[in-house]
């Protein structure tokens, strides 16, 4: 089996399966018990979030669990919305055409609820910070923009777009989920209202993730109703295994992140090169600035849901670049939105996404496939 699709998920860390096993096996107490047990799961998940608040530069009170990114993403921007309209009478959100269906659907849902959002496209190779400024007025309750693009790889000013936001009465929500532990974005300095995690995403357990907050022009509002777990915000027994095996993992991919780094460049180049060489006819599909990790490539003239096919048949697992609807792969929402003058492009566009455990005779035999495909 050749596994390239880690932007989907990854596989347990050793150490990190190791870590979780023996927590569920050994500390299987309620955090919330007041009895011994219940106590020593409170310290646990106390500092499971006190080391994570450290690697962003927070502190714990900062960090709220979840079940991944997806509610993260709901969470913040729906709070953050409604509170901003509600103290400041803003109800118009500014975004980029990027976003994940996580950020996109929840925005849909902010739409019935009377919110005007306002798109912002690539434009001269990147999302540009003055798009965001000439499209927000005093009625611009907030801005949200991906630090790094699912599909494509491509890095987003989140930095510039921070500097911008934090003189403005309005919240800045960053989905982190492509970005953690990634040299080029620097999450620790840069400033947002919100930020999400998953597990998954960094070699963790599924059903895990984080929301970060800091400089919140008003106050968080309660995800659901229950017990008064995370801070009273986030009723539930938490997962406090799941807690201690993310910030294991995340500690794990900080460590080493300038060597997960090379080897995924060293993978990305290695398969630009063996398919230039193979005479196929494709691109590269990103915007000015690209993580190490995700590679998209239009081959043209050759229908993604094919390759795939193909691809799957030899045991080489990828995605395609668009998102699957009913079983059948429709055209890329973002890759649409970054080539606007070609057609086809959203519909033969591949996403490959390597990871620690790929080789470069891995990397020989995809090139195989796909020119022969």
């Amino acid at each position: 089996m050749i596994y390239l699709d880690h932007a989907a998920t990854t596989p347990l860390d050793g150490e990190v399966l190791e870590l979780y096993i023996r927590e569920l096996k050994e500390d299987y107490g309620n955090p919330s018990s007041t009895y011994r047990l219940g106590k020593k799961a409170s310290r646990k998940l106390r500092q499971a979030r006190e080391d994570i608040a450290g690697i962003f530069g927070l502190g714990d009170r900062n960090i709220y669990f979840t079940s991944g990114a997806t509610e993260s993403n709901n969470w913040a921007l729906w709070s953050q919305s409604l509170a901003h309209r509600r103290a400041f009478g803003q109800d118009e959100i500014v975004t980029t055409s990027l976003e994940h269906s996580a950020v996109v659907k929840t925005l849909d849902y902010l739409k019935t609820l009377g919110f005007k959002v306002i798109e912002v496209a690539p434009r001269d190779g990147n999302i540009q910070v003055q798009d965001f400024l000439d499209a927000t007025n005093e009625k611009t309750c907030g801005w949200i923009c991906m630090a790094v693009n699912n599909e494509t790889g491509s890095i987003l000013p989140v930095t510039q777009l921070g500097q911008e936001a934090k003189d403005r009465n309005i919240y800045f929500h960053i989905d982190g989920v492509q970005a953690m532990a990634l040299e080029e974005v620097d999450l620790k300095s840069t400033y947002y209202t919100s930020l999400t995690c998953s597990g998954h995403k960094v070699y963790g357990p599924k059903g895990m993730g984080f929301l970060a907050t800091k400089n919140l022009k008003a106050p968080l509002m309660a995800y659901h109703r229950g017990g008064s777990q995370e801070f009273n915000l986030r009723a539930g027994t938490v997962d406090v295994p799941g807690a201690q095996a993310l910030a294991k993992a995340l500690e794990i991919a900080y460590t080493r992140r300038q060597e997960d780094q090379a080897h995924c460049q060293a993978l990305k180049e290695a398969c630009i090169q063996g398919l230039s060489q193979g005479g196929l006819d494709f691109a590269v599909n990103h915007l000015a600035q690209e993580s190490p990790k995700i590679l998209n490539l239009w081959i043209k003239g050759v229908p993604a849901q094919e390759l795939l096919m193909k691809l799957d048949m030899e045991d080489i697992y990828v995605s395609a670049g668009s998102a699957c609807s009913a079983g059948a792969l429709g055209p890329s929402r973002v890759i649409e939105s970054i080539y606007p003058q070609d057609p086809d492009r959203g519909l033969e566009s591949i996403r490959l996404s390597f990871g620690r455990e790929n080789t470069l005779e891995e990397i020989d035999q995809l090139v195989q496939a796909l020119v022969k495909a």
